[in-house]
This record gives C-alpha cells, sequence and structure tokens, in this order.
C-alpha cells in the first residue's frame, strides 16, 4: 500500500492484508538473491555492538535535559542485542539523524521481540535511518514434497535454516515469482527433521503445489513501539523486517507523524515478506498519526489498524477539519443479547 497522505483521527478502522497484492513494492523478486545486502564479520558486528552502547549511553544523557533542543548525528550502523536492548522513556525533545550519505542502519539482533521502544516520550524524530534485523526474525522455505493437503515437506533456503516459529506456528504462501499466492496467513505444527528439512503438518495445503514457497513468522513483538508518547517523527525512514508488527503506538497523547517512511521486504533480498504481523498497529490515542508519502507491504497481517474510539461526526468545517463526538461503552452486549436492536452502538 502507497500512502500518499492519510490523516487520522482516533476512530476505529483498519486496512486488511487482502490488500497486499496491490500494494507490493514493484521490485523484481528473486531466490537466488541474498538473504542481506551483506554478510558481516563479527568484528564488524563488535564494532556496531559498541556504537549501539554509545548512542544509548548518549540518549539516556539527554533525559536529565527534557528543555534543551538535541540533535544526534549518527555515522556508522548500530547493532542492538537482544529483546530491551534500545529502549528509552521520558526523553524529550530530540532530533536522531543518519549522516548524510552513509546509509546508517540500525540493526537488531537475535532473538528479537523488540526493537526501539519508547516509552512517555515527546517530541522525538528519527531521520535518515534504516532500521532491520540480523538474522532475519523468520523462516522460509521451498516446498519439495506434498504428502496430502495437510503435509507438506519444506527446504529452508540458505540463510534462513534456524527455525524462529513457533512448533504450532503460522505460514504463508507464495508463489515461485515470490508473489503472494493466498492474503492472509494459516496455522500448522512446525517440525524440524535431522536433515534440517521442516515438516509442516495440521494446517491446510490444498492450494500449496511443490515449487511453492512458504515463509513462517514467528509473530513477537514490533519494530518500533511507542507507549504514552507525544508526537514521535519519522523522516525518510525505512524499515525492512521485524518479528512481529512494524510500528505499534498505543496510550498517550498520539499525534505521531510519518513521512516518506518505507516499510517493505528489502530491496534486492530473497525475503518473502518484511513483518509478522500488521504494519500500523494504533490505539487508544488522543490524536491519530500523519501518514505521507508512505509505503506498508508485505506484513502477514493488517497493513494499518488504528482503533480504541469510536464518535459520531457531529459537524465538518472543510476538507481538513471534523468534529467528532466520543461514544462511550455503557455496558457490554454479545450478539445474542435480546436488547440489541437496530440503532445500537
Amino acid at each position: 500500500m502507497k500512502i500518499k497522505k492519510l490523516h487520522c483521527c482516533c476512530i476505529c478502522f483498519f486496512f486488511m492484508f487482502a490488500v497486499l497484492k496491490v500494494s507490493a513494492q514493484a521490485v523484481i523478486w528473486s531466490p537466488d538473491s541474498p538473504v542481506n545486502v551483506k554478510i558481516f564479520m563479527e568484528s564488524e558486528k563488535e564494532a556496531q555492538l559498541a556504537n549501539g552502547n554509545e548512542l544509548l549511553k548518549t540518549l539516556r544523557s539527554y533525559v536529565s535535559k527534557p528543555n534543551e533542543e538535541k540533535v544526534l548525528v549518527v555515522d556508522a550502523d548500530c547493532r542492538f542485542s537482544g529483546s530491551g536492548s534500545f529502549s528509552l522513556t521520558r526523553l524529550c525533545k530530540t532530533k536522531i539523524v543518519g549522516a548524510e550519505g552513509k546509509n546508517v542502519t540500525f540493526w537488531f539482533d537475535a532473538p528479537h521481540i523488540y526493537g526501539v521502544q519508547l516509552n512517555n516520550c515527546e517530541n522525538i524524530t528519527f531521520e535518515n535511518i534504516t532500521f532491520d534485523c540480523d538474522p532475519v526474525p523468520f523462516t522460509q522455505g521451498k516446498v519439495i514434497a506434498k504428502n496430502s493437503n495437510s503435509s507438506l515437506l519444506l527446504e529452508p533456503m540458505k540463510g534462513y535454516e534456524t527455525l524462529i516459529s513457533n512448533p504450532n506456528g503460522t505460514f504463508i504462501i507464495f508463489d515461485p515469482n515470490g508473489d503472494f499466492k493466498l492474503h492472509g496467513h494459516r496455522t500448522c505444527t512446525i517440525s524440524q527433521n535431522g536433515d534440517k528439512t521442516l515438516s509442516l503438518t495440521n494446517g491446510n495445503f490444498d492450494i500449496v503445489e511443490v515449487g511453492d514457497y512458504i515463509s513462517m513468522p514467528s509473530r513477537t513483538g514490533s519494530m518500533l513501539s511507542l507507549s504514552g508518547c507525544k508526537k514521535i517523527i519519522f523522516n525518510d525512514v525505512r524499515v525492512y523486517a521485524s518479528g512481529g508488527m512494524c510500528c505499534v503506538a498505543s496510550g498517550g497523547e498520539g499525534g505521531h507523524e510519518f513521512h516518506h517512511f518505507i516499510a517493505t521486504r528489502r530491496p534486492g533480498t530473497n525475503r518473502l515478506y518484511a513483518f509478522g504481523a500488521d504494519g500500523f498497529h494504533m490505539n487508544e490515542l488522543a490524536n491519530g498519526p500523519v501518514i505521507e508519502d508512505s509505503e506498508m507491504s508485505y506484513t502477514a497481517d493488517d497493513l494499518i489498524n488504528i482503533h480504541g474510539r469510536f464518535g459520531w461526526v457531529c459537524s465538518r468545517n472543510n476538507n481538513s477539519k471534523t468534529h467528532l463526538r466520543i461514544l462511550c461503552v455503557l455496558r457490554e452486549l454479545s450478539k445474542w443479547d435480546r436488547k440489541l436492536i437496530s440503532g445500537t452502538m
């Protein structure tokens, strides 16, 4: 999905993964492409980890200066190891910028549960930065045998040999060209064989053929997690992988902005998809997001899911301003409630 501009009130709506086919980035996929743009040596990873530690040390020192405008220019790749390694609380008025021409990437190591976690932060900007995982937090491979409509044999592709998915996991079906064969995921049981092949059982494989590809999301946390935050801005940012959702924002003032925010499977690689769950997932924000000139594609679930408040349109002043009356839940009703009549909200 390529979005020119979307300015949201915090009402409930979502775009399901069913539109993924038309939203996919026009990049030719090949199984012969690498899993990543580069295979890093251990010495390079250690240098990236050192950069990441220094970055976090500097950012955490800014917490004690809430009223000062801070700009931090990053001129080299940074690496963050393990879940919760990039976590900041009550940081304000800070701009984190990737140096021009350096193509700065923030790499997140295994096990990837969360990437960037911001808690009760305000007026933070990320600019000209790429977010990615190394290794990628999912498994994918080629179907080499089909025993029945409920049993498959899968050969993992190079770089995807580690079984990251849960034993009772989900899977997404792609054709030999790397295009979605089914919009959405199904569930199955996954087990690893002695020869490193994978057996997929207890699933519905009716449309799967030998030669198709299957990807198995790990469905963990999100790459970008904003909790209780206000006005977090992403300018010219790229996100290429996450074990779960791409961006989750919950609670707080909200009003987050995404300008030229590109979230998709990494170009030049053979990754079949990018995100293990929703793309944008936002709830209970006082102010909805602005999403402008951006792309969200190759998710394992909804592309955009913004919810948490329902409202009646009371008046509309012009094309950019609408007044809503927020509805409160007075009591719970089930679909079998005899008092549930036409007009109930």
